[in-house]
């Protein structure tokens, strides 16, 4: 079976700009026949053959590894931070909303708090209230009129202060991760 000889070129970038682990990255992967050597020096330029290192089928594999990694790990960073950013807008949002639908008495729409949880390569972000925990849905919803025991018959409607929060935190959650990361 015959070996593949692959050309990989050095990257001229300054160490700071790849952080000076690799001192080759994989530029132009395809397999080169020996006799092409000359052609693609003279494509690329005229550089000299000390510009070009041959590198084995498990060297390249091993670089491109290495690559795909650092692109996992960078998005990975990226997520979390996107969400983490998101919960906190999300939480200053409802406590927004709940103040101007609730005329910013009590202590419902202060009690809005953002919890963070960090587990390996998963993180949330959980919006919730401390304060007063059992109200949300109730004033989200509406409910029913009790007064001393007794249905009255009437009902408080409801006022939309949760939903349009959370649907402007995944649009905004969107948008965080589909920036490019660089």
């Amino acid at each position: 079976r015959a070996r593949r000889a692959y050309v990989v070129e050095r990257d001229r970038r300054p160490a700071a700009l790849h952080g000076g682990e690799h001192p080759w990255a994989v530029e132009s992967a395809r397999p080169r026949h020996p006799t092409q050597r000359r052609a693609a020096a003279r494509h690329r330029g005229g550089e000299s053959m000390a510009d070009v290192i041959r590198v084995n089928d498990s060297q390249l594999w091993a670089a491109v590894e290495t690559a795909l990694d650092e692109a996992v790990e960078d998005v990975s960073q990226q997520a979390q931070d996107a969400i983490i950013q998101t919960g906190k807008e999300a939480a200053r949002d409802v406590r927004s909303r709940a103040k101007a639908a609730f005329k910013g008495r009590g202590k419902y729409a202060a009690g809005w708090k953002v919890h963070n949880h960090k587990a390996g390569m998963h993180t949330t972000a959980t919006v919730y209230n401390s304060t007063e925990p059992s109200l949300a849905h109730l004033l989200e919803l509406g409910h029913e009129q009790i007064v001393m025991g007794h249905d009255t018959g009437r009902r408080y409607p409801g006022v939309p202060h949760l939903e349009p929060a959370f649907q402007d935190g995944q649009r905004r959650l969107e948008e965080l991760m589909r920036r490019d990361p660089r």
